[in-house]
């Protein structure tokens, strides 16, 4: 049998074949030393046919030079360039946010492209057992739903009660507040509450993500925001995710690595929320007629 195995060989199966376009940022090094720069290298590939519109990258704190372009040169079946960024600032720890890019291709074909955020240090070792560490811990297990089950309790006894009068016409129940309205009445409330910026952050974070959970049925709230945009792509607009991209990653940097605040910085953030929440709300019945 050992020899039949052998002589059957082994089959190999061929390699996947790489997309036609992709956005790969890197750094030299995460920890520098003082004065020293930050190297980032942004690698652009396109197939034929397919171009790139490239959103150039930031980092609060730091300035960004760029300092050389390579390419294009052939990479398979692709077109290749690169190109490469000095990051210069005070000591301390950073979030460099890659950029991003919309591609379009054959067909009316549009793919964006937004690679994860990446952290810096200059000078130090980096944040230890903060925040930023707890950022990648998994989301605690949910709380039985106690206010579900006293609802039930609750609802038994009225039941045995109904006898006494069922023949008294119930009061109207007014019509369920929609969830844009509802979004942004919470958003209003926590901005009108006297919050530090950082808590803030938080709480206009998790109205986003209740209103986004709310409206597709999907558990926005115990997901992490690259997962929040995945989710999104065949549901909204390019132009729609570049603005769900900004609100996600500004709160994200304020509530992780304290970047960020300020009355102006709430204000186009609110700019934006109030954008999303018109294009992805459901049309009303008179707009549907």
């Amino acid at each position: 049998m050992m020899w039949l195995l052998i002589g059957c060989g082994a089959e190999v199966l061929p390699p996947l074949s790489a997309p036609p376009v992709d956005l790969i940022a890197a750094v030299e090094a995460a920890k520098v030393g003082e004065d020293e720069p930050i190297s980032l290298t942004l690698s652009l590939y396109a197939a034929q046919e397919w171009t790139l519109q490239l959103q150039e990258p930031a980092a609060e704190g730091l300035t960004v030079t760029q300092t050389g372009t390579e390419g294009p040169t052939r990479a398979g079946d692709r077109q290749r360039t690169q190109l490469t960024y000095a990051l210069t600032g005070p000591v301390g720890s950073y979030v460099i946010q890659p950029g991003a890019a919309l591609a379009h291709g054959p067909n009316d074909q549009e793919r964006e492209l937004v690679p994860p955020p990446i952290f810096v240090d200059i000078g130090v070792d980096g944040p230890s057992g903060g925040e930023l560490a707890g950022a990648m811990e998994p989301p605690p297990p949910p709380e039985p739903p106690w206010a579900l089950i006293a609802a039930g309790v609750l609802g038994v006894v009225a039941l045995l009660g109904a006898g006494a009068w069922w023949l008294l016409r119930p009061k109207p129940v007014p019509p369920p507040e929609p969830d844009d309205v509802r979004a942004k009445r919470l958003w209003q409330e926590a901005r009108s509450a006297e919050l530090s910026d950082h808590d803030l952050a938080i709480t206009l974070s998790g109205v986003m993500r209740e209103y986004l959970e709310r409206r597709y049925g999907w558990p926005a709230t115990s997901r992490s925001s690259g997962e929040i945009l995945d989710f999104l792509m065949p549901h909204t607009a390019a132009a729609l995710r570049l603005k769900l991209t900004a609100v996600l990653e500004a709160n994200d940097r304020l509530k992780y690595a304290r970047e960020g605040g300020g009355g102006a910085f709430f204000d186009e953030l609110e700019a934006r929320f109030l954008d999303i929440l018109a294009a992805t709300r459901p049309p009303t019945d008179e707009e549907a007629s």
